[in-house]
C-alpha cells in the first residue's frame, strides 16, 4: 500500500495541470520516495484520459525488481494492480471517494533475508536479550545473551527453518547453544496465515509442546489479519508459497481510507 499511495500521489499531482499523464514520470515519482529500485515499470489506464481531472483511474498497474523500502531488505519482486481509482485532494491531503482494491505479488529470496538480518540495523535486536533457562536447567537462571548467526531456509511445502546460535555475555555462561525450529505455514480459508505446526530444538532436545503452544498462540495472534480492519484495511492472502530459496506471497486488499 506505501508503493501504491506514493503512484496515488503522482498521479494527482500530474493529472491535475496535464490531464494526461506519462507513465515513466509517475515513475519518476515513485523512485524519489524509495530508497532503491533495481526495475521499475508502471501504467495508468484511463479512457478517456479527461477522466485524470476528476480524480479517476480505471486501472494501476506496477511491476518491480529489487525494491527496497528499507535500505537494508531487498523485496525480488513486487507487483501490484489496482481496480478503479477515484480520488480527491481536502486541504493538499488525498481523499478516496470510494474503497480502493488492489491485487498484489510479492517474492522475498532467502539469501536477501539472511543478509537484512545481518545488516547493521537488524543486529542490535539480536543482542543483549535476557533469557530464563532455569525451565530447561533447573541450575541456570537468566542470563543475558546474543543470538549470533540467524539464518533462515525455505523449504517445500510451506516450511521454514530458523537456525541460531545463543552466546552468552557473561564471562563462565552457559556454553554456546544452537537453535533451530521448523516451522510449518498454512492459508486458512478466511485468508489468514497461521503457523500449523512448530518443533523448536535447543541443544539438539525438543522444547516442550506446552511452552511451544504459547509462543504460537502469540505468533498467530500478530499475524491476524483481521486486527488491521479498524484502520479500514482489509486483506487476504490467497497464496503463501515456500519453495527452495524462495517465498511467494499472493493477497488481495481493499482500502477504505489512505492513511
Amino acid at each position: 500500500m506505501e508503493a501504491l499511495a506514493v503512484i496515488l500521489t503522482g498521479v494527482l499531482g500530474l493529472g491535475s495541470g496535464l490531464g494526461i499523464i506519462a507513465d515513466r514520470v509517475v515513475e519518476g515519482a515513485i523512485r524519489q520516495q524509495i530508497p532503491k529500485i533495481e526495475y521499475l515499470a508502471v501504467r495508468v489506464d484511463n479512457s478517456p484520459n479527461y477522466q485524470l481531472i476528476q480524480g479517476k483511474i480505471d486501472r494501476v498497474r506496477l511491476a518491480s525488481r529489487g525494491i527496497y523500502f528499507v535500505p537494508f531488505l531487498r523485496i525480488d519482486t513486487l507487483e501490484l494492480e489496482t481496480d478503479r481509482v477515484a480520488i480527491e485532494t481536502q486541504n493538499s491531503k488525498l481523499k478516496l471517494l470510494e474503497p480502493l482494491r488492489a491485487a498484489v505479488r510479492v517474492i522475498v529470496n532467502q539469501e536477501d533475508l539472511n543478509q537484512a538480518l545481518e545488516s547493521e540495523q537488524l543486529r542490535p535486536l539480536f543482542q543483549g536479550l535476557k533469557v530464563d533457562f532455569s525451565g530447561f536447567n533447573a541450575d541456570l537462571g537468566v542470563e543475558e545473551i546474543d543470538i549470533v548467526n540467524p539464518k533462515i531456509h525455505f523449504l517445500a511445502d510451506n516450511r521454514l527453518r530458523l537456525t541460531a546460535t545463543l552466546k552468552s555475555r557473561k564471562a563462565g555462561g552457559i556454553s554456546p547453544i544452537e537453535i533451530s525450529a521448523e516451522i510449518t505455514i498454512e492459508v486458512l480459508p478466511n485468508g489468514n496465515v497461521k503457523l500449523r505446526h512448530v518443533d523448536l530444538n535447543l541443544a539438539g532436545v525438543k522444547v516442550p509442546d506446552m511452552l511451544i503452544s504459547t509462543l504460537v498462540r502469540g505468533a498467530n495472534r500478530l499475524l491476524d489479519l483481521q486486527q488491521l480492519e479498524a484502520q479500514g484495511i482489509y486483506s487476504r492472502v490467497l497464496k503463501f508459497e515456500f519453495t527452495e530459496g524462495k517465498m511467494q506471497l499472493i493477497g488481495f486488499a481493499r482500502l477504505d481510507r489512505l492513511p
